[in-house]
């Protein structure tokens, strides 16, 4: 290539350049151009690579990594991004396809519509994933209010899911019964936050509620991981016989489980 042939497109790149950053000026404003210009270009990029994708008129964030079938799809507890998984999704990929996302609202995801229940999360899920071009069979992995939302994408979507690994997971019982042990103050702040009125604004009250309307689960592989105690539970032994017999009962889930 001539040198005078570079002169020539450094100075076309170099006008191409200006024209774009004039035109975002004009669009963005001068100060929203500079301030935000990182954020916007970083979602911009995003949105090109497929990490951040139309779900319905709002951007969900989703992280592809590693290779192989079954492809296995992370979800977290409530108010918890797909960081919070730490380097777990990592392991995995050393011999599986993995998914970790932010629901609406949370990380780099957009907000999206209200009500929030288990019921529009998987929808929401689902769609994400077809958008993706991800088409299983997938391996549910629900941590707390994910297992809730994985169980019920299996009964949405039986011919779709593997398998499931539910991480003390929520119960769809549970809410009822811890409400019935807390004195009258306390069971109405819980309750309340319960029903929406938490960070994600999810009604797990509602989300409950349609688990067990869903109907049961196909024969599947299932893994259920529970903590001894968590922080609800303390030392307390109703407490924590409680968490035992609802933990206990997730094993059931599967006709012929233990």
């Amino acid at each position: 290539m001539s040198r005078i042939l570079k002169i020539r497109l450094f100075g076309i790149a170099v006008l191409m350049l200006a024209l774009l950053v004039g035109a975002a000026a004009v669009v963005l404003g001068p100060r929203r151009l500079f301030v935000g210009g990182r954020q916007k270009l970083e979602r911009g990029w995003n949105i090109v690579t497929g990490r951040l994708v139309n779900v319905d008129g709002h951007y969900l964030r989703l992280d592809r990594k590693g290779k192989g079938t079954p492809t296995v799809v992370f979800d977290a507890g409530l108010a918890q991004g797909r960081n919070t998984w730490g380097q777990v999704p990592d392991g995995v990929a050393s011999f599986a396809r993995v998914i970790t996302y932010d629901r609406a609202g949370l990380g780099e995801s957009d907000p999206g519509p209200v009500p929030r229940t288990s019921e529009q999360l998987v929808q929401e899920l689902h769609t994400l994933l077809a958008k993706a071009g991800e088409t299983g069979p997938f391996v549910l992995v629900g941590h707390s209010l994910g297992g809730l939302n994985a169980r019920l994408y299996a009964l949405r979507y039986p011919d779709d899911v593997a398998g499931l690994v539910l991480i003390d997971a929520a119960h769809e019982n549970e809410y009822e019964r811890i409400a019935a042990m807390l004195p009258a103050p306390e069971r109405d702040k819980y309750l309340q936050h319960e029903g929406g009125d938490n960070y994600e604004q999810v009604n797990l009250l509602a989300s409950a509620a349609e688990i067990r309307a869903a109907g049961t689960l196909k024969p599947m592989p299932l893994v259920v991981l529970s903590a001894g105690r968590n922080e609800w539970a303390g030392n307390d032994p109703a407490r924590l016989q409680l968490r035992a017999e609802l933990q206990s009962s997730l094993v059931r889930l599967v006709p012929g489980a233990g």
